[in-house]
């Protein structure tokens, strides 16, 4: 077929082509105008182990400092998909929690580890409410803080880590 051939069955066509195109707008429009709003929250936890080796012990360029750290970090990001770790945070949120099963209670939180030896964890959520999303992002900061701090006094990890949450 030729362009000409082309041409002449859109003009023939012309007004199904531009009906369908309403109706697929129409569509668009009315699915999309009648979605409930939804709110982003995240949070980034940044692991940083101060341990510091004495100059003796230089060989190393503190690979088994940051691998300490990157296994921290791997722990924090296990925490979002334990689901009484996941309702803790909404506890301390005051959020009635959601979940019904402990399927489910794992899949509010959305954790990111990017690269698999890096010391950072991305943690978001969506909700329906600002004020939610806005209130368990800060309790997620806190629990894990908590949490920290709770491994550190039971000395299940050293003292020299420190979770940066921004």
């Amino acid at each position: 077929m030729e362009l000409k051939d082309y041409i002449r069955i859109i003009t023939k066509n012309y007004l199904l082509i531009a009906i369908i195109t309403v109706l697929i707008m129409l569509a668009t429009y009315f699915v999309t105008k009648n979605q409930p709003p939804s709110f982003d929250g995240a949070v980034t936890f940044t692991v940083i182990n101060s341990e510091r080796f004495p100059p003796n012990q230089y060989g190393y360029d503190y690979y088994f400092t940051i691998q300490s750290a990157s296994l921290l970090a791997d722990t924090i990001d296990g925490w979002f998909g334990s689901p009484g770790f996941v309702k803790q945070v909404y506890d301390t949120a005051q959020v009635n929690f959601p979940a019904t099963d402990t399927k489910s209670a794992a899949r509010l939180f959305k954790s990111i580890k990017e690269i698999e030896k890096s010391t950072v964890v991305t943690v978001s959520i969506k909700t329906d409410k600002a004020e939610e999303t806005s209130r368990l992002v800060t309790a997620a900061s806190t629990v894990v803080t908590q949490e920290i701090e709770r491994l550190k006094k039971s000395q299940k990890i050293p003292d020299t880590f420190t979770i940066i949450a921004s």
